[in-house]
C-alpha cells in the first residue's frame, strides 16, 4: 500500500508531521489498518483514543484507508504488452545476476505459488451446501486457498482467492485467468513463470510456459484432464 501512496504523491514527513501536530501521537499505516478493522468488528470510535488518535480524525483515516486498499488492489495487474513484459523479465534477470553472477532460465517474467489463508471454523448455514470440512486441509487447517504471482521485486501483479483449503494447488490454478493468459498465443513464445513441481504437470497445456526453479519443465509431464473441478467462492485481480 505504501508504493501506491508513494506514487501518488504521498509525503510520510508532512503526514507524521501532522499527525503528531494534531492528535500527539503518529498515525502510522499500521495504526490506520488496525482503525480500519476494529471498526469494521464493531468497535467504538472512543476505543482509538487509548491509541492517541483523536475521536473526529477517526471516520477519515477509515475511509481514506479503505480508498487507499481498493487502489492497491486496482494497481494489481500483469502487462500483457511486449514492452511491459519484457520490463519484467529484465528486471529478473537482473535481480538473478546481483544474487548469483550470472542470469539463467532467461524469460522469467513471475513466480507463482499457493498461499492458505488460515480462517475460524465456517458455520454451515453460510457454505450455500458445501461441507465444512471442505476448510480443513489434509495438515489440518482451515483456511482459504489463494493463488499469487509476483515479480522480481516481489510486487503482488495477481491474485485470486476462490477456493477452499481442502483443494490443491494444481486443480485451483485450472481455474485461474492466468493459465488462460499463458495457454494463449498473446504472450511472447520466450516468457514463462517459475512455480513448484505442483504445477509443471501444466507446462504441457502451456507450450513450456511453466518451469520448476532448479528444473526445466521440459523434464515433466502430465495431464490435467480428470481433476475433481474445484470449489469456488470469489473473483480475481489480473488485468
Amino acid at each position: 500500500m505504501m508504493e501506491n501512496l508513494e506514487r501518488k504523491g504521498y509525503d510520510y514527513e508532512k503526514h507524521a508531521r501532522y499527525a503528531t501536530q494534531s492528535s500527539g501521537s503518529l498515525v502510522s499505516i499500521e495504526l490506520r489498518l488496525y482503525i480500519m478493522l476494529r471498526i469494521l468488528c464493531g468497535a467504538s470510535y472512543l476505543d482509538m483514543i487509548w491509541y492517541g488518535v483523536e475521536v473526529k480524525s477517526v471516520p477519515g483515516i477509515f475511509w481514506r484507508t479503505i480508498c487507499d486498499i481498493d487502489d492497491t488492489l486496482d494497481s494489481i495487474n500483469f502487462p500483457t504488452d511486449k514492452a511491459g513484459i519484457q520490463q519484467v523479465v529484465d528486471n529478473w534477470a537482473a535481480k538473478r545476476r546481483d544474487c548469483h553472477g550470472f542470469a539463467t532460465n532467461m524469460g522469467t517474467a513471475l513466480a507463482v505459488d499457493g498461499f492458505v489463508i488460515e480462517t475460524v471454523r465456517p458455520d454451515a448455514k453460510d457454505l450455500n451446501g458445501q461441507e465444512v470440512s471442505c476448510y480443513i486441509n489434509w495438515k489440518g487447517v482451515r483456511g482459504l486457498i489463494s493463488q499469487v504471482a509476483c515479480d522480481a521485486n516481489a510486487k503482488i501483479r495477481f491474485v485470486q482467492t476462490d477456493w477452499s483449503s481442502e483443494n490443491n494447488d494444481l486443480s485451483c490454478f485450472c481455474e485461474t485467468p492466468l493459465l488462460l493468459l499463458l495457454k494463449s498465443q498473446d504472450l511472447p513464445s520466450w516468457m514463462h513463470i517459475v512455480a513448484d513441481e505442483a504445477y509443471v504437470p501444466l507446462s504441457v497445456e502451456c507450450a513450456g510456459r511453466i518451469f520448476h526453479p532448479i528444473q526445466s519443465a521440459s523434464a515433466y509431464s502430465g495431464e490435467t484432464k480428470g481433476l475433481a473441478k474445484p470449489a469456488r467462492l470469489g473473483g480475481s485481480h489480473c488485468q
